[in-house]
């Protein structure tokens, strides 16, 4: 438990003892984590299939964005595989990225986060939403899928409408996971090839001090209404 999660705990507990005020406390809490959050997206939804199709690699693929105040705690990754993609339940990688220097590239960014998952599919390519152990992000940040994809497979979903300047590759030999990003084989911006948008986004959700903010402010107000 980090110290802001055990600032929030140890505040709870107080607050508790007074059952009234820690019914409003925690409605309030609650109100804010389901109406409270923001997708990262760098594509609209315009998507097309696509492959690897003149070798077999293994692949890290997402996009990079900037922290929005309030939303610097990452929950989940939506992810969109491509329609014919034949895998479902090959393992998977939900990687986020935290990038110390904030200029766009990902190549030099550390790894904070990482969770085993399965590929899932939509009926029509729309993005799946995978559960992540939450982490704070600050500044410029990366969010990737890392898995083994074969020659003429089709796995991607990407939008061609956008140029893809956000949207990064990374490919290794397959069965060898690279998550160093600058130590893998093949390092590449899709604006820099006429690639689009991978559909890779991120979920932002407020983080523990700013729940406890939100949630005090409900409580305060709650008991001036009661006086």
């Amino acid at each position: 438990m980090g110290k802001e999660r055990r600032e929030l705990h140890v505040f709870i507990n107080g607050l508790c003892r007074d059952v009234s005020l820690c019914t409003l406390f925690m409605f309030g809490v609650s109100a804010t984590t389901s109406a409270q959050s923001f997708t990262y997206a760098a594509e609209d939804g315009g998507n097309t299939d696509s492959s690897l199709s003149q070798f077999d690699a293994n692949s890290t693929w997402g996009n990079y964005f900037f922290a929005q105040p309030g939303f610097e705690t990452i929950s989940a990754l939506q992810v969109a595989f491509a329609v014919d993609f034949a895998a479902t339940g090959r393992a998977i990688e939900l990687l986020v990225y935290d990038d110390l220097d904030n200029d766009g590239d990902p190549s030099n960014a550390v790894l904070v986060s990482q969770t085993s998952s399965v590929a899932e599919l939509t009926p029509n390519g729309d993005p799946f939403e995978y559960a992540i152990d939450e982490v704070s992000v600050s500044g410029g940040f990366f969010v990737a899928i890392n898995m083994d994809a074969f020659q003429g497979e089709q796995v991607f979903r990407q939008d061609f409408f956008e140029l893809g300047d956000s949207s990064w590759t990374f490919y290794d030999t397959v069965g060898t996971p690279q998550l160093d990003l600058g130590a893998a084989q093949f390092i590449g911006n899709n604006a820099d090839f006429g690639l689009g948008t991978w559909v890779v986004r991120a979920v932002g959700v407020p983080g523990p001090s700013a729940l406890a903010m939100l949630a005090i402010g409900g409580v305060i107000g709650g008991a001036r209404r009661r006086r």
